[in-house]
């Protein structure tokens, strides 16, 4: 499993998917409201560095997707609509 660079991860997170930050104490959290309900979030550790597999994998749980398809939300082929209804959210 790859590791994953943490700006670019909150960048992802932000500007594609709509995450926005909600503080934290010793990690930022990002999170996923819809219809004002919290329906992900995740945990980035504010260093910003290169983020191992070990955390990539925890932080792809914590927003309810598996290792890869969280680095491929990163990387650009998993768009907003596909991750909504990976995890099982829609909009209205």
């Amino acid at each position: 499993m790859a590791s994953v660079n943490g700006r670019e991860l909150t960048s992802a997170l932000t500007t594609k998917f709509g995450f926005t930050k909600a503080g934290g104490t010793r990690h930022d959290r990002y999170q996923l409201v819809i219809d004002n309900m919290v329906v992900a979030y995740v945990d980035v550790s504010r260093s910003q560095r290169e983020l191992g597999p070990p955390l990539v994998s925890s932080m792809a749980r914590q927003a309810g997707v598996n290792g890869p398809t969280l680095r491929n939300m990163v990387s650009c082929s998993v768009g907003r609509q596909d991750y909504l209804a990976l995890i099982g959210s829609t909009e209205r």
